[in-house]
């Protein structure tokens, strides 16, 4: 079992999701043959988060729910911290973030009681995600001050990475451009360095949404494109459908009609396979390809000037 376990997490910390899975099922089938239930419901909570990791929401919200029960009543507090933060993640990229903000802090809580530093690195890194997703930067800053702080006394190199890129986030937030970027693309530098291509991923991604909200739509396609090729090699499908809305909309404002509904369909597609029809996550790509079906519209009778 620790055989497998050991080469799912290091698969897993690099990107690595999908043979991180084959990893994390045999490792749970190793568990379950020599009746080590703590073993086991740890690796199903592992195989959540590849999962989750892969855009998986549901396969990976089944694991959890039983997998934090199991964790709670079998006492393994380590186990419950990882399944808060798991959950976390879930609700976050579900859009439900006053509850990941609530399992994150819960997270916070129990890391602090039992004085476990790195799962309150990375709780702390969480929390501040979901608080920039929900516009408050100054909370988000708050929590990454903390957070950085730990993670550079431990050696932490992923979480400094993605804090980094946090930080980018919420002083875009705050109207602060060129700070942004600095936090982002020291954010790249690092995951780079350690191999984390998830990390350098988001980072290429939330880079893009930058130049893209400051028209910069050069620099916005080349990062966008550059987070596709990765999501497209490790197979993450909500960073591919993310990298699709954004190349979309570049060429929407470049006029380039054509090559901006052939990305837009297919961030929606993709969107749709992910989070379902009636998902809120579809009305930003489904009133671009609604803009760039008006701005065709509006060329055909002469009324529109350039972009």
């Amino acid at each position: 079992g620790v055989v497998n376990h050991l080469p799912a997490r290091l698969y897993y910390n690099i990107g690595e999701y999908k043979i991180a899975v084959k990893h994390f099922e045999q490792g749970m089938y190793m568990a379950q043959k020599d009746g080590n239930r703590i073993m086991f419901y740890s690796e199903l909570g592992n195989l959540g988060m590849a999962f989750n990791a892969l855009g998986k929401y549901k396969e990976a919200k089944n694991c959890l729910e039983e997998s934090s029960t199991a964790c709670r009543d079998l006492g393994n507090v380590q186990g419950e911290i990882a399944q808060l933060q798991a959950l976390g993640n879930i609700y976050r990229n579900l859009s439900e973030y006053e509850a990941a903000i609530i399992a994150y802090n819960r997270a916070i809580m129990i890391s602090e009681r039992e004085r476990d530093i790195t799962s309150l690195c990375n709780s702390l890194g969480n929390a501040a995600s979901a608080y920039n997703h929900t516009n408050r930067p100054d909370e988000a800053i708050k929590y990454l001050n903390r957070g950085i702080k730990i993670a550079f006394a431990i050696g932490d190199k992923q979480s400094e990475g993605s804090m980094l890129c946090s930080f980018g986030i919420a002083y875009s937030q705050k109207g602060d451009n060129e700070k942004a970027k600095q936090f982002i693309q020291n954010s790249i530098n690092t995951t780079r360095m350690i191999g984390d291509k998830q990390g350098e991923c988001m980072a290429l991604h939330n880079l893009s949404n930058i130049n893209l909200n400051f028209k910069e739509f050069d620099e916005c396609l080349k990062n966008a494109t550059s987070s596709l090729q990765i999501a497209q090699e490790i197979g993450i499908m909500p960073s591919i459908a993310q990298a699709y809305y954004n190349i979309g909309n570049c060429y929407l404002f470049k006029g380039d009609l054509q090559l901006a509904n052939q990305n837009l369909n297919l961030a929606l597609d993709i969107s749709k396979q992910i989070y379902g029809t009636e998902s809120p996550q579809l009305i930003p790509i489904l009133k671009s390809i609604l803009q760039a079906d008006n701005y065709r519209e509006n060329m055909e009778f002469g009324k529109v000037n350039h972009v």
